[in-house]
């Protein structure tokens, strides 16, 4: 099922045409993913570090809007480039 129709994901806040844009982007992405390593194994793992990231910097906040929290967990894994 996708988290789109599943209300209380991040997902779910977004409109219908974004998060097929999303999902296309991503699908292609995780595509060519796996036709250069040829592995199964690390194109779930990059799915699952996607999910994850995006679990740290974006949540649904009490106005029922996506927001973007940048605390110390999504600097721990993406270091700002200076």
């Amino acid at each position: 099922m996708p988290l789109w129709l599943i209300s209380g994901t991040v997902q779910s806040a977004l409109p219908f045409a974004a998060y097929t844009f999303l999902a296309i982007i991503l699908s292609f992405s995780f595509t060519i993913f796996y036709k250069y390593t040829k592995n199964v194994l690390l194109t779930v793992l990059s799915h699952a570090w996607f999910n994850g990231c995006i679990g740290l910097a974006v949540y649904i906040g009490s106005e029922g809007y996506l927001q973007l929290n940048l605390n110390w967990k999504v600097y721990l894994i993406f270091p700002p480039v200076l």
